[in-house]
């Protein structure tokens, strides 16, 4: 449907796109967090606590949409990661929280494989794809597993910095969300 201005000149649909709508909600979510704004779940990892949002861990995580929506209330929680048997470091679950904020991390190499062996373990999207899944017991841990299980490859971590790779980019379902009505009668 057009609309008319003035009477004369008719403006049809527009399409709104941000550029970088994604990066400037995960810098707010990012601002939110370290000034402790609107945070409503505390994890404790290693009796340490790490303040969050419930909606962006769970948007982020299986593991963690999982626990959320069982103890589903609007009080702030507090997850305790080893009450689910969860043998994690907080530093590696530390800097997890900053890629899903962020959407990047750097990690430094003595911490890289205890934050594979979180990421998998917590089943962070966009980590878990390209993570290699933990060191091999008795291996060197500048040699990291590959994430597919079906390979039992190894992947040399390089000794300079290097760029991250890209993300999976979303499924066409997924940018495409399909809604039903339901009848109330």
């Amino acid at each position: 449907m057009d609309v008319s201005v003035s009477g004369s000149v008719k403006i049809g649909p527009m399409c709104i796109c941000i550029k970088d709508h994604g990066r400037n909600v995960c810098e707010r979510l990012q601002q939110l967090r370290l000034s402790t704004g609107l945070v409503d779940l505390d994890i404790l990892v290693e009796e340490e606590r790490l303040r969050v949002h419930k909606v962006v861990l769970a948007a982020a995580s299986k593991f963690f949409r999982d626990q959320l929506t069982k103890a589903n209330v609007l009080v702030p929680v507090i997850l305790r990661l080893e009450d689910f048997g969860l043998e994690l470091k907080r530093e590696a679950v530390s800097y997890i929280v900053e890629f899903i904020y962020c959407g990047e991390v750097l990690i430094p190499g003595e911490c890289l494989s205890d934050v594979c062996v979180a990421a998998h373990t917590l089943g962070i999207y966009g980590l878990i794809e390209f993570l290699p899944n933990a060191v091999a017991p008795g291996k060197d841990p500048n040699q990291l597993l590959l994430a597919s299980p079906a390979s039992s490859s190894s992947l040399p971590l390089p000794s300079q910095p290097q760029a991250l790779p890209q993300p999976p980019q979303p499924s066409e379902s997924y940018l495409e969300p399909s809604f039903s009505s339901v009848d109330p009668y």
